[in-house]
């Protein structure tokens, strides 16, 4: 035989030899090994789990360390194999989609698993068969040549998708009015209720079924992957791909779901109301619209604990700065000048508390809501409305918690110190009125202006001249030389400030607070279309005025002193920690040697280089012990306090330090990490939903203005798409389209163009196609625009 002919090696095909991979790869061997050797001696463990966690009823959530102590054990988190049952754990969970569904979307971050209810459970087992039973009556016949019995599978699935075709063809004649424009004196959206066509208990199993295909974690698989396509196309209104995108535009055409539903909320696992998943959200809300009732906050019998050590502030200035529609007031600052170049600047925050007790159920809801939600299309509030406005808010002769610092003119700490107290002059006024005060007000340009429906054009300033004292000019201008100080101390000390452009979405459905009727007895449909309007404005523009950036810096440094002053005392708190990662050095030494050279002196590097590296630096970890917050510039720590009316981190620190106020014994920090914990994972999931509820209403507007014409709006002739990840045909690369701000998925017409294309390129693209389902623009490759100067 001769001999083999040698290939030209690939420089890209990089093959190791054992003797180097060897050492890296036999831990790994190791610990595989040992999760296998948990997973099978844990088995009947891991299979008696969902008897022991699940509701009858009720969707409930575990997160993987409290199945691991469950399987394994109270106590197992001090095992040396931990991390090895934590894995076997995960496999186990992971490979029972039908009970267990990891949240969609950040179930990396969360480690959260949704487990289904006992009863939805048997709607699956309902339904599989049904559909198993009509694929085999399909292939049968009795012995006169007839269908079997009168009640099958198939006149069953067939009685349903007769319902469902009708109400497919009529939902796509409403989409053809929304094209060609409603009548004059039309609502933009009103509901049309289906109630011939009223669902059985089959018609429910069968939308419950294909609901639960759009809802899965994408990595799991079940029966249901395969059999709801089966339903999908007996309807023979789908084409050949009946994916889960397609059963999510099935569920919204038959009125099971509203035209413009934001799945994310459905997929999370948190315990919002009116979404027709959580008995415990409803009843939350319930209890929250109680307190409107005239004498029910008295009922409550709040009492300020902390009323005997407050410092009343008397004559000092207060402003409260904010949007004229701001939801809740919960900070306030002032100025108390000392010399020429020292000042002490007090930051006065809303101090809920003083009055809830830390185990009311007011707090438990807050605490289960983790944050206040604010979505274009809706608000769900962490506290009750009726006592965050006059009664817990930032107002006239109002208790607040101070945070009183002291800096000098160099932006620098002198001294600091926290107290309860009273505030008696307190000013409100809005972003708009500051700027026009300091004579720095400026009309924001907009580089994307959708305005779909009925939003009236922008008013302008309301506010006129004389809103202001020439004091109080004085003193605004005295915080805004200060907060810019302040910021260019925070660039010193490392500061990292990415720019871009800013989306913004304000919806308006004409039906408010109103949800979809999931739980009807018949079809729900909609015509007309929302007022959307999309607004994209670089960031510069609004996070550098003087009002936002006055705002945010004392906020900050507030939250800075918070940590430095609960530090000093020993204090565990929901510290936020941001610390560099140095097991890669190849990414600090980025961040240092290209990134922070490059930056303003506000703190802005270049984006497009800058957004590689930050992708790669980790999230911020809220944790009960002291940490550098690196990307802001505050090594000595950062602690958010400022806003407890809306995020319950903020909360839980007030009651620490509220503790040492009172001279009490405050939580250590054994008791606090496992409530941050699950603080953090909240708070994640929220962070999720927020941004894709902006992404859909953002393809909501852009779908509609690119289907009318985009030539009239304002809207760029030319997109840039920044590439962040790219895979083979067929699969879409993911990136950032630079000019809108919305990341979105590019295509090749022409494969060959895919050799084109490397991670990090700057290329150019067109609009191809919107899917709401997925809740993301399409972009089509049109040619490369530039290569980075930095790679990755």
């Amino acid at each position: 035989m001769g001999d083999i002919p040698r290939q030209e090696a690939d420089p890209g095909d990089i093959a190791a030899p054992r003797s180097v991979t060897g050492d890296i790869l036999e831990p790994v061997r190791q610990f595989g090994a040992a999760a296998a050797s948990l997973y099978a001696e844990h088995r009947p463990a891991f299979d008696g789990l969902y008897a022991k966690w699940a509701d009858e009823t009720e969707e409930r959530k575990i997160t993987l360390f409290e199945a691991a102590e469950m399987a394994f054990g109270v106590g197992c988190d001090q095992d040396p194999n931990y991390n090895a049952m934590l894995y076997a754990m995960h496999t186990a969970l992971m490979g029972d989609g039908l009970h267990f569904m990891g949240d969609r979307g950040m179930h990396r971050a969360t480690n959260v698993f949704r487990v289904r209810s006992k009863r939805e459970i048997r709607m699956i087992d309902f339904v599989t068969k049904l559909i198993r039973k009509t694929a085999d009556e399909q292939q049968s016949t009795d012995k006169s040549g007839q269908k079997a019995a009168e009640v099958t599978g198939r006149k069953i699935m067939a009685k349903f998708i007769e319902k469902a075709n009708y109400l497919i063809d009529l939902s796509r004649e409403y989409e053809k009015e929304v094209l060609v424009g409603r009548k004059k004196g039309a609502p933009f959206v009103e509901t049309e209720e289906i109630e011939e066509l009223k669902w059985d208990e089959n018609d429910k199993f069968f939308i419950e079924y294909v609901k639960a295909r759009v809802l899965k974690y994408g990595l799991q698989k079940t029966p249901i992957d395969g059999l709801a396509p089966v339903i999908l196309k007996a309807t023979n209104r789908y084409g050949e791909v009946l994916d889960a995108l397609t059963a999510d535009t099935f569920l919204r055409e038959i009125g099971a779901w509203s035209k413009w539903e934001n799945t994310s909320l459905h997929q999370s696992d948190l315990d919002l109301p009116g979404l027709g998943r959580s008995e415990l959200g409803d009843k939350d809300e319930n209890r929250f619209q109680d307190l409107d009732r005239v004498g029910a906050i008295k009922e409550l019998g709040f009492t300020d604990v902390m009323h005997n050590v407050r410092k009343d502030w008397g004559d000092l200035e207060v402003f409260t700065i904010d949007d004229p529609d701001a939801y809740e007031i919960d900070d306030g600052v002032s100025l108390q000048r000392v010399s020429d170049t020292e000042n002490w600047v007090h930051v006065h925050i809303a101090n809920p508390t003083a009055f809830i007790p830390e185990d009311h159920w007011i707090t438990e809801i807050a605490k289960r809501r983790a944050t206040s939600h604010y979505l274009p299309d809706k608000v769900y509030k962490m506290l009750p409305g009726a006592i965050t406005g006059v009664f817990l808010g930032v107002a006239p002769n109002k208790p607040v918690m101070s945070i009183s610092i002291k800096v000098n003119d160099n932006g620098e700490i002198l001294d600091y110190n926290i107290q309860a107290g009273f505030v008696r002059k307190v000013k409100r006024t809005t972003y708009d009125a500051v700027d026009l005060a300091l004579g720095s007000y400026k009309t924001i340009k907009f580089n994307v202006d959708l305005r779909i429906g009925g939003f009236p054009k922008n008013p302008g300033v309301a506010p006129g001249p004389g809103e202001f004292t020439p004091h109080q000019v004085r003193d605004l201008r005295k915080l805004r030389d200060i907060a810019l100080a302040v910021r260019r101390r925070r660039t010193r000390d490392g500061l990292i400030a990415a720019s871009s452009v800013i989306p913004q979405v304000e919806v308006d459905n004409g039906l408010g607070s109103q949800n979809h009727p999931y739980h009807s007895s018949y079809p729900v449909l909609y015509r007309g279309h929302p007022a959307v309007r999309l607004t994209v404005a670089d960031s510069m523009d609004v996070e550098y005025r003087d009002s936002q950036l006055m705002v945010s810096e004392m906020m900050s440094l507030a939250n800075n002193v918070a940590s430095i002053w609960s530090r000093e005392r020993d204090l565990a708190m929901p510290y936020r920690v941001m610390e560099y990662d140095y097991r890669r050095p190849d990414v600090v030494k980025a961040i240092e040697e290209t990134v922070l050279p490059r930056r303003t002196d506000l703190g802005c590097p270049p984006f497009e280089s800058t957004i590689r590296w930050l992708m790669l630096l980790g999230q911020t970890r809220l944790q009960a012990r002291p940490g550098p917050h690196m990307l802001m510039g505050l090594p000595t720590g950062y602690a958010k306090t400022t806003s407890p009316l809306r995020r319950y981190s903020d909360m839980l620190a007030q009651y620490q330090i509220q503790s040492v106020l009172l001279e009490q014994s405050p939580k250590t920090t054994a008791q606090l990490e496992p409530i941050l914990a699950s603080t953090q994972r909240t708070e994640r999931t929220a962070k999720h939903i927020s941004k894709e509820a902006s992404r859909f209403w953002s393809a909501v507007a852009i779908k509609h203005a690119w289907e009318t014409g985009l030539e009239k709006h304002k809207f760029p002739k030319k997109l840039s798409f920044l590439v962040m990840e790219k895979h083979s045909f067929p699969t879409p690369c993911n990136g950032l389209v630079r000019e809108l701000g919305l990341v979105g998925k590019m295509c090749f017409a022409d494969r060959r163009d895919e050799d084109k294309v490397r991670v990090g390129d700057v290329v150019g693209v067109k609009i191809c196609d919107v899917k709401l389902s997925e809740r993301y623009v399409w972009f089509e490759f049109t040619g490369v625009v530039e290569v980075p100067a930095l790679g990755v």
